[in-house]
């Protein structure tokens, strides 16, 4: 099979980890051209990373004919744009975080490529780590039984000037906050593990910075299976701390990212309160690596070998559009939840006003903070 020849749309810090990570596989594809719309900076990118060109314009970049992959790196407004028409273009799409800014732009990035005959895959990379590997292999197996509480914790912290840059911090352009963008990763994580959301209840705030949107969330879900999770999301924290605690009906599952699966059994005493049972973690520890060993890559690279290896034997990524549009469902719904303090059933369906990008915009909580950088009406 011939190298796969790959199109970056968006030249900005996160295209430089794709670039990095197709670089990682020259027998398998080369990185032929940049689109950016900042003069020169598609240029200085390709000269950067070895391509032959750059454009100012991505549609006439996803005309080339060696061009079979286009990895979309652009802020979260433009991604349904850019996938659909590099779909459109007989382009085969692998798009970041998060997919869109609304359940539609997802959906209709998943009818493109299928239109199109061509994949479409999502960047959540968190998915090849190894214990999130070991913890779902452990779920899928039955021998810890069914998860009853999960609890998901990101505590980050974002200085002022991150939100300086163009288009963060504003419905119209993030389309999102810290649920949207930051922690769609450990969300989609979640959802890998547990399963269909049905239900969403959620407060929002603009803790600490000046933005339209929220930069800390508060959300507890109820999945189709039973299980109840909580999420709690910040960039308001003096800390990174990340953890993610899985209580089932046999073993408890921890981990933070990066960091090995950490495994907890009870077999309990005469009055039922809890004894550890050492051998049941030491046979649980070793069946999750049995089942779930480390992979060669992870991260960007990771992601992108699997779409790679995808496309040269004819399946779909491990991340197709179907599973990434779940991240988004959640967060708009929770943004639905958040604006009306009612429980929000789940996914919201078309006709709904959050169902939309223009349709959130119009509706969606803002905080007070936002609208008066903004120079927009305080609401009350």
């Amino acid at each position: 099979m011939a190298k796969i020849g790959i199109g970056i749309i968006g030249a900005g810090g996160i295209a430089g980890s794709h670039a990095e990570a197709y670089r990682t596989f020259p027998d398998l594809c080369e990185v032929v051209a940049f689109a950016d719309i900042v003069p020169g900076k598609a240029e200085a990118s390709a000269k950067q990373y070895g391509a032959k060109t750059g454009y100012a314009d991505w549609r006439e970049m996803v005309k080339r004919d060696d061009i079979s992959l286009v990895s979309v790196c652009t802020p979260p407004f433009e991604h349904a744009e850019n996938a659909i028409g590099a779909a459109r273009a007989g382009k085969h799409v692998l798009s970041e975080k998060p997919m869109a800014g609304s359940p539609a732009e997802c959906y209709e990035m998943i009818a493109a490529a299928k239109q199109a005959g061509v994949r479409l895959g999502v960047v959540f990379q968190y998915r090849f780590e190894t214990a999130v590997r070991q913890a779902r292999a452990l779920l899928e197996s039955g021998r810890i039984g069914k998860p009853a509480l999960a609890v998901l914790n990101g505590l980050w912290w974002r200085g002022p000037a991150y939100y300086q840059v163009w288009w963060r911090g504003t419905w119209e352009k993030e389309c999102g906050g810290v649920l949207l963008n930051h922690h769609c990763h450990l969300v989609d994580v979640l959802l890998h593990l547990l399963g269909e959301p049905v239900s969403v209840v959620a407060d929002l705030e603009a803790a600490s910075h000046d933005i339209e949107v929220e930069d800390t969330a508060l959300l507890n879900v109820r999945f189709r299976n039973g299980t109840l999770a909580s999420i709690v999301g910040t960039v308001s924290a003096a800390q990174e701390a990340t953890r993610l605690e899985v209580a089932t009906e046999g073993a408890g599952l921890s981990f933070s990212l990066g960091q090995p699966l950490r495994i907890t059994a009870q077999k309990g005493d005469a009055g039922g309160f809890p004894e550890e049972d050492g051998a049941a973690v030491a046979a649980l520890a070793a069946e999750a690596a049995r089942l779930a060993p480390p992979l060669p890559h992870q991260g960007h690279a990771a992601v992108v070998h699997d779409m790679l290896v995808a496309l040269r034997d004819g399946r779909a990524p491990a991340v197709p559009g179907e599973e990434g549009r779940r991240a988004v469902d959640l967060a708009i719904g929770a943004y639905k939840a958040g604006t009306t303090g009612a429980r929000e059933r789940l996914p919201l369906a078309a006709g709904d006003p959050f169902y939309t990008r223009a349709g959130i915009k119009a509706a969606v909580w803002k905080s007070p903070r936002g609208a008066r950088r903004l120079g927009a009406p305080v609401p009350s």
